[in-house]
């Protein structure tokens, strides 16, 4: 496990390509922790060379949602807002669940490069299967401060694996984390396929890998003068 210094955490933030606004999301996210164990899990993992400088650069697909840099990290920023945004009953779980969400693909540090492609590692070996050994440092120090926040999160990153088809997850979270993914990477797929579309289109489709991608906008009610215009907030954002 490589540990970064105060100096070069700065300057690893400051040289990437990522958003000043999708940074101070992220630390916003992280200072919000209440539980100190928590707190300093999160810490310590993005204080580790080896996971916080990719993390920073690289996309969270090769050709779907959020594939360009830094697009694991503003997806992973959605993911923890959204799940944050929800109201969970247990308020430690509801804890667990941001960080859960934000860290959800980290196993992408390892097999997506800045460049767009897959590592030697991404060639071989799904990104999901290689969460607890990315993390196995961290979560061993959780452990001893918090031992069931250490086998709650091991349980978030990996029920799918083994459930049963019909069968729900233990914990509630697990479902808002799991709708988090879904409608962060869809709206991004969103936003792609409409880029560059006229204003009246009111299919689109985005092509690449990943689940097939065809949208569709219902027109706006009509106007006072019997036309009909279809409105788009969100494409004004995207051309400007």
């Amino acid at each position: 496990m490589q540990t970064l210094s105060r100096a070069s955490l700065a300057d690893l933030l400051t040289g990437t390509h990522a958003p000043t606004s999708t940074l101070g999301r992220l630390s916003q996210i992280v200072g919000g922790l209440e539980i100190p164990e928590l707190h300093g899990f999160v810490r310590s993992v993005f204080s580790d060379s080896a996971i916080a400088l990719p993390f920073l650069r690289v996309p969270a697909s090769i050709a779907h949602h959020h594939c360009h840099n830094v697009g694991l990290l503003e997806h992973s920023v959605e993911c923890a807002e959204f799940v944050r945004d929800v109201m969970i009953p247990c308020s430690h779980e509801r804890e667990l669940a941001i960080v859960a969400a934000l860290l959800h693909d980290i196993g992408k540090v390892m097999t997506f490069a800045p460049n767009q492609e897959r590592t030697a590692v991404g060639t071989l070996i799904d990104h999901n299967a290689l969460t607890l050994e990315l993390l196995a440092d961290h979560l061993h120090t959780l452990d001893r401060a918090w031992p069931d926040g250490g086998r709650a999160l091991r349980y978030l990153w990996t029920w799918k694996a083994r459930r049963r088809s019909s069968e729900r997850p233990l914990m509630l979270s697990a479902n808002i984390i799991q709708a988090a993914d879904q409608i962060s990477a869809a709206k991004d797929a969103w936003r792609q396929a409409y880029a560059g579309t006229q204003e009246w289109q009111q299919f689109a489709r985005l092509e690449g890998f990943g689940p097939p991608s065809r949208f569709w906008v219902p027109k706006s009610p009509p106007l006072m003068t019997g036309e009909t215009q279809i409105v788009m907030p969100e494409k004004r954002i995207i051309a400007a």
